[in-house]
């Protein structure tokens, strides 16, 4: 009698409704993602204008390292995802069911390093050619009528993980500044001001009837947009333009700024951090939950309530979980620090990329997560205020001094007084509201000893 021994490709898994079946053989992984491409030169203009964004390095140009294209499939679409060398623009392209013809698409996520080969080859194509693509957990295959080529899959970096949390966050409360129709934005992207030192400092974008022009001198209600030559690569998908939306967040100042250009059943965005030196992944948005244990344990529970679609329901997910709503808005971005959720502004809703999750790796990819872990309670001293907390934070043999009001707060270090808030807490004030909140209430309504001496307010690092 003989025995058979069948290998699979993966487990077969139930992850939030939809069942992922292993198949076994030497066939091969089943792409989770085929299809052809109802218009080829679209997509391989949206294909090529995301990995000429992750050869980008806008700050300090130089040999960009990071080539490597999140593809993410799933409710009949596929988005395709980078960052620049620079971490400073954030690249997507959606390509919508209509796009797409004789389409398989399964949920999954990789991510690939798209050679020259592919790239000279996509450079090639035009609508009359044909286009296929085939995405699976191993890599992506790109079939023409000339040649096919296929990308393995490469690690993730580390930094990208953290940069697709960070710009979820920024784009969530976005508001619409501007748009533009197909002619407008052709002369917008056409006109762009060129790279260079002189070109970084916030630009204007100013409205002039139905155009949209960019402007060095600053203009009352208009959107500032630091180094808006940081939107080149949307000219090659220019004549695809069917129109142009801005959106920014509300406040004066420069500010993370998103640009999406729909086409052809498709649209491609490019979001711009704040300016042009500040990389996504030292944002520090979501570093307040994620310096809170509570919080990333019930996100990381949350995580098989995830359903593969292009827009999660935030009320039936609260609903499910019996939180409310601003509750799992904190959860969500504690997911989107793993790479596990996305924002779209089209929808208005957070999307699902297949991403591992794990909340011990919270302290290595958040430093100052970790750093404020490491201060002692015996370290912290509090003091009741009104309206809130003063808390002294010990250091290098002195004190910080940090006033919590609230959801404000202030410190006397030295990162404080350089970034305040805009690049997220710094690691004193961390230690403080999590000291606070674990601290009854009781116990904080007696003023603690003071510390021996006067605090000398001085120390570097954040």
């Amino acid at each position: 009698m003989s025995e058979v021994v069948l290998a699979y490709d993966r487990p077969s898994r139930l992850d939030g409704g939809v069942l992922g079946l292993g198949r076994a053989g030497d066939s091969g992984p089943l792409p989770f993602f085929d299809g052809f491409a109802a218009r080829p030169g679209l997509v391989a203009a949206l294909l090529l204008a995301v990995a000429a964004v992750a050869r980008s390095r806008y700050f300090q140009p130089s040999a960009a390292r990071l080539l490597d294209p999140i593809l993410t499939s799933g409710d009949g679409r596929l988005r395709l995802e980078s960052f620049s060398s620079c971490c400073g623009v954030y690249a997507r392209a959606d390509l919508l069911p209509e796009a797409l013809t004789g389409t398989r698409a399964a949920p999954g996520t990789t991510n690939v390093d798209l050679n020259q080969d592919v790239r000279d080859a996509l450079s090639q194509l035009d609508d009359r050619d044909e286009l296929r693509l085939s995405v699976g957990a191993d890599g992506l295959t790109v079939v023409t009528r000339a040649t096919a080529a296929f990308e393995r899959k490469v690690t993730l970096p580390t930094r990208w993980i953290k940069g697709l949390g960070e710009a979820a966050l920024a784009q969530a409360g976005m508001q619409v500044a501007a748009t533009a129709g197909p002619a407008a934005t052709r002369r917008l992207l056409t006109g762009l001001p060129p790279a260079g030192p002189a070109s970084a400092p916030p630009w204007a974008l100013v409205a002039q009837g139905r155009e949209l022009r960019f402007r060095q001198a600053a203009t009352a209600r208009a959107p500032l947009v630091a180094g808006p030559f940081r939107l080149r690569e949307m000219r090659p998908l220019a004549r695809y333009a069917l129109g142009l939306t801005v959106w920014t967040r509300p406040g004066p100042g420069p500010r993370s700024t998103a640009f999406q250009l729909d086409l052809p059943g498709a649209r491609l965005w490019l979001v711009l951090s704040p300016d042009v030196t500040r990389g996504f992944s030292g944002e520090g948005q979501a570093l307040g939950v994620l310096a809170d244990p509570g919080t990333v344990a019930a996100a990381s529970a949350l995580r098989p309530a995830l359903a593969w679609t292009s827009r999660l329901d935030e009320t039936a997910l609260a609903a499910s979980a019996g939180v409310t709503t601003g509750r799992l808005r904190q959860m969500l971005a504690v997911l989107g620090s793993q790479g596990l959720v996305g924002y779209d502004l089209a929808e208005q809703a957070w999307f699902r990329r297949d991403l591992p999750f794990a909340a011990g790796r919270v302290p290595t990819l958040q430093p100052r997560v970790r750093r404020a872990a490491a201060i002692s309670a015996p370290d912290i001293t509090v003091q009741p205020i009104e309206g809130g907390h003063e808390v002294f934070v010990r250091g290098r043999g002195f004190a910080h001094r940090v006033a919590l009001a609230g959801g404000d707060a202030c410190c006397t270090c030295l990162w404080f007084s350089r970034h305040g808030d805009s690049r997220g807490p710094c690691r004193h004030v961390l230690a403080a509201r999590a000291h606070v909140a674990a601290t009854s209430s009781e116990a904080s309504a007696q003023p603690p000893a003071a510390p021996a001496g006067r605090p000398n307010y001085q120390e570097t690092g954040s």
